[in-house]
């Protein structure tokens, strides 16, 4: 039988895909802002979303399960927004990577 976590990160890997729901060992590769680097970050997951649909797509499934969530963008920590618990879900927008519309113009 799976637990609530277990749940929520199958509900992840069928939304997103597998390849961009990283956990375990894979969570402790990242840090959680450039001033430490040497530490590793504490989370359960990291999702990486592409577009805006999956950002909502998986801050919905979140609020499905109650899941607590930070944000990572740039990972400055300057007012220590980037710090997680063990227990937090981390999404970060670094696959975010491409301007596609701007006041209803599309980019070339």
């Amino acid at each position: 039988m799976q637990s609530v976590k277990e749940h929520l990160i199958s509900a992840l890997i069928s939304k997103i895909g597998e390849n961009r729901v990283l956990t375990g060992s894979a969570v402790k590769e990242r840090y959680h802002h450039v001033w430490l680097m040497d530490q590793p970050l504490k989370a359960l997951a990291v999702v990486l979303p592409r577009t805006t649909q999956e950002v909502s797509d998986v801050l919905s499934i979140c609020h499905e399960y109650h899941q607590p969530v930070v944000m990572h963008g740039g990972l400055t920590n300057l007012v220590g927004g980037t710090e997680t618990q063990p227990s937090d879900l981390v999404i970060s927008l670094e696959k975010m990577n491409a301007i596609e519309l701007i006041f209803g113009v599309k980019a070339p």
